[in-house]
């Protein structure tokens, strides 16, 4: 699944906070979660803090790995 949850969207916003509370499901299935973002990093981090940093938050602003 792509999510782009900035603040903006709240749709995403509420999937993030699902895979998050089911972040020890992903941890015993050996899978990670990384989550890319169309938000700059002082977003991220912000984000991070909300979610405790438990997985990987990078910032694609310009759209590119979307496209990919």
């Amino acid at each position: 699944a792509i999510l782009r949850p900035g603040r903006s969207d709240l749709a995403g916003l509420d999937t993030l906070r699902g895979f998050h509370s089911r972040q020890g499901d992903f941890a015993a299935a050996g899978a990670s979660l990384i989550l890319v973002t169309r938000d700059g990093a002082e977003a991220n981090r912000a984000l991070g803090a909300e979610f405790d940093h438990a997985f990987p938050i990078l910032s694609d602003p310009e759209g590119k790995l979307f496209e990919a």
